[in-house]
């Protein structure tokens, strides 16, 4: 986390459909894919839309993070009515080892370097390949230095952190409506974790779909009423 400390990004941030919220706090770290299906969870749970884009770019087994506050996918889902919720990680105190930068979004990306296609440019800008990925990335600490340098302020940047990231002590959340911090407040309580929660500018509020908001709220309730369970597929993409 040096070098995004050294370039005063004091906070990186994660956005997940709030019924994730029982299962991320209850383990206190967000699991790539591998280490979730370790702990049982099924193919379901995984939002289809980015699971198998992540597995076939070579990025299933990273946790993605981004530099990036209020990113136009959560801008969608919050004005389709989808409940989200924003994971505020404080570069200072989180404890992430082997971090790779990514200058490109890994879901949305149409350039890749597989047979016929010659992928992205590599460089200071963009990093360098390696086996298996199909996007470059920064891994060694002066090509993240780099890459900040040519990208921060101007194009996002995702931080991919390997198999699992343990969110520190003072992890803040942020809600986009009122009730959904009623909502998480319960949750955090409920399996005591005590994680500040905070209310978005009004500007970013949302209107929530009701037959979303009432999935969501059965989910949690189950989730929390039952710690072995592994969810029943809910996810907003498919609903």
């Amino acid at each position: 986390m040096d070098v995004l400390i050294e370039h005063r990004v004091s906070e990186i941030y994660h956005y997940a459909p709030i019924h994730y919220l029982p299962f991320i706090a209850r383990v206190g770290a967000l699991l790539s894919k591998p280490a979730l299906s370790e702990m049982g969870y099924p193919p379901s749970h995984f939002r289809s839309t980015s699971k198998s884009q992540d597995d076939q770019r070579g990025f299933g087994q990273f946790v993605h993070l981004t530099i990036e506050k209020m990113p136009r996918i959560l801008q969608a889902k919050l004005s389709s009515g989808f409940p989200h919720f924003e994971i505020i990680i404080d570069t200072n105190t989180a404890n992430f080892e082997n971090i790779a930068f990514c200058r490109y979004n890994i879901a949305k990306c149409r350039y890749l370097l597989r047979p016929g296609s010659q992928g992205l440019p590599i460089g200071p800008a963009t990093g360098r390949y390696y086996p298996g990925l199909q996007i470059p990335i920064a891994k060694t600490r002066k090509d993240r230095e780099t890459l900040l340098v040519h990208n921060l302020g101007k194009n996002m940047i995702e931080v991919l952190v390997p198999f699992r990231a343990d969110l520190p002590e003072n992890t803040r959340l942020t809600v986009f409506r009122s009730t959904d911090r009623q909502i998480v407040e319960a949750t955090l309580a409920a399996v005591g974790v005590p994680w500040e929660v905070q209310l978005a500018p009004p500007e970013h509020h949302y209107v929530a779909d009701a037959t979303y908001e009432r999935k969501c709220n059965t989910f949690i309730n189950r989730a929390l009423n039952d710690p072995e369970w592994r969810g029943d597929g809910l996810e907003f993409d498919n609903v």
